[in-house]
């Protein structure tokens, strides 16, 4: 499993300081496999044990300034 990101930070433009760029890539191969383990309920005997299936690749891109 594999995660990547690059981003970019722009000078100033008008009142906005450090404009940045980013985009992120989880998962970057898109690999299988298992993801979270946790519980599918309440039981008393506590064996409803649960596994789920990791999120495919994701990709994210955001926008970020200060002023």
């Amino acid at each position: 499993m594999a995660d990547a990101g690059v981003g970019y930070r722009f000078p100033r433009i008008g009142a906005a300081k450090d404009l940045t760029v980013r985009f992120n890539v989880n998962n970057l191969f898109d690999a299988s496999y298992i993801g979270p383990i946790g519980t599918g309920g309440f039981s008393l005997s506590s064996d409803l044990q649960t596994l789920q299936a990791a999120p495919r690749r994701l990709m994210f891109l955001s926008l970020g300034t200060r002023f």
